[in-house]
């Protein structure tokens, strides 16, 4: 039997697409998001419904990126309309395939072999498509408002660091995760780093480049496509930390999941100092937004609280 959610979003396809869907199955639902995998006559299309800019800016995404190269799901259909769902959702094209690493092996690596030569090249692909997405300018900074056009909502990156760190941390002392003393000791560390940030002009940044976002074909480990982007304009070096923290890294240099990507992206060597210079600040600030999200969702925060426990650390002794 359907759930009211998942009804509604049948007649919303139906509506749209002018046919009654054979199947349509959830594959995940939490807060106020809904994604389906949904089975058509002539084919398989995705269903993702979600609050806010969510599915305009998805979709602008695709529009933006695909022309690039960039292995997006094409958007089929975008309603804003709230006619028929309650929310705004799209309709895109399945990616064939499997992510890299599925949930929640992605966060330890269990099923994702660095050894393997296939592996490598879908990581080293996966890089240098990234360098494509960072090519694209993008005004303001943080997370992308969809109106009046794409944009970042902040006046500087400084702004968008600081406020995440900021909240990041509140959320963790509110929830009973990190002590009050503790988070202090914390935004002593982080604040005059961040009040040192300086980025003249932001990219378009995925804002989520982990495995569990890349697909693949699992016979073939031929990367078909990237998923999920948290559309953020940024600093670059930004999006290479995110890969590194969700991938355990507690050391000083990138780890090889990082690594593999860079050799695809091929940064000079401005780039690679500029990376070296902010990854513990960024690790840090990452790692209390993966804390604060995942003990929001019932999870095991243990890992990412050691990982800015270390970052942390190493900030404090570089001073």
């Amino acid at each position: 039997m359907m759930t009211p959610d998942v009804e509604a979003a049948w007649a919303a396809i139906e509506e749209r697409t002018g046919q009654p869907p054979l199947r349509v199955e959830p594959i995940l639902r939490y807060q106020d998001r809904l994604v389906c995998l949904v089975t058509m006559p002539d084919g398989r299309l995705v269903f993702k419904a979600g609050p806010g800019d969510s599915v305009r800016l998805e979709a602008w995404v695709s529009a933006t990126l695909r022309p690039l190269g960039v292995r997006v799901p094409a958007v089929v259909a975008v309603d804003t309309s709230h006619a028929r769902f309650p929310l705004d959702y799209l309709l895109m094209e399945e990616i064939p395939g499997v992510p890299l690493a599925g949930w929640p092996s992605d966060r330890e690596l269990s099923d994702l072999d660095l050894g393997r030569p296939d592996t490598q090249a879908v990581l080293r692909e996966a890089g240098r498509q990234l360098r494509v997405v960072h090519s694209v300018p993008m005004p303001g900074f943080g997370p992308l408002t969809a109106v009046p056009r794409p944009a970042g909502r902040r006046a500087s990156w400084r702004e968008h660091i600081g406020a995440e760190a900021r909240g990041h941390l509140e959320s963790l002392v509110r929830a009973g995760v990190l002590a009050a003393a503790e988070a202090a000791v914390a935004r002593a560390v982080l604040d005059p780093r961040v009040d040192r940030l300086e980025l003249a002009t932001g990219v378009l940044l995925h804002g989520d480049f982990i495995a569990r976002h890349l697909f693949v074909l699992p016979g073939e480990m031929r990367l078909t496509g990237i998923l999920d982007f948290q559309p953020t304009s940024g600093d670059p070096a930004f999006d290479i930390a995110v890969a590194d923290v969700d991938h355990r890294r507690l050391e000083p240099e990138l780890g090889r999941y990082a690594r593999l990507l860079l050799e695809g992206y091929r940064p000079d060597a401005d780039m690679l100092d500029h990376l070296t210079g902010r990854l513990p600040l960024y690790r840090a600030v990452r790692a209390a937004g993966e804390a604060a999200f995942m003990h929001a969702n019932g999870e095991d925060v243990r890992a990412q609280l050691r990982m800015l426990r270390w970052n942390l650390e190493r900030l404090a002794t570089a001073s």
